[in-house]
């Protein structure tokens, strides 16, 4: 079997300090070198799983913040996201809810025709490979906007589907 899992961060206490000392299947290397796209490229085959927060119909992915809310930092989702597309064979995924609950108790659609003012975008809309939900998973590589947003829609949980349509419809994607 073989292999080694790399990280760059864990959690200080003695049972993981016991499990990773002197243990050749683990490797603790630098944040700048583990998220490096060059380093993550040259892995043949290599998956990239990111959660997604919110997608626009130009298929720009929003992770850490939606509007105004902030709730993570930079992180290493579009240097693994560039570092996935890059390697050969490699594969980026964006997971994502359909919808999102606020704290009002609102439900939203988390596939918006364009992101709401304020929302920071984690990875654009060139690096993203494939976008799934419950509804199903897309490869929006090599599609049209057109093409983008019919696909999007299609991920939409359903009671948002036919306002996301209409939306599309009003500015010239469908």
């Amino acid at each position: 079997m073989g292999g080694v899992s790399v990280g760059a961060y864990f959690d200080i206490t003695a049972d993981n300090m016991k499990f990773f000392h002197k243990n050749a299947e683990v490797m603790m290397k630098k944040p700048g070198w583990v998220c490096s796209p060059e380093v993550i490229s040259q892995i043949s085959g290599i998956m990239a799983v990111n959660e997604g927060a919110a997608v626009d119909f130009r298929a720009q992915v929003c992770a850490g913040s939606i509007g105004d809310s902030v709730s993570g930092g930079i992180g290493g989702m579009l240097d693994f996201a560039r570092g996935a597309k890059r390697s050969k064979g490699g594969k980026s995924f964006i997971v994502m809810r359909s919808t999102s609950v606020g704290k009002d108790g609102a439900r939203t659609s988390t596939i918006y025709p364009a992101m709401p003012e304020g929302s920071l975008v984690s990875v654009p809309r060139s690096e993203i490979m494939y976008v799934a939900t419950e509804y199903g998973m897309i490869d929006l590589r090599d599609l049209s906007v057109k093409e983008r947003v019919k696909a999007l829609i299609s991920l939409a949980h359903p009671d948002y589907r036919e306002w996301l349509a209409d939306e599309a419809a009003k500015h010239g994607f469908s």
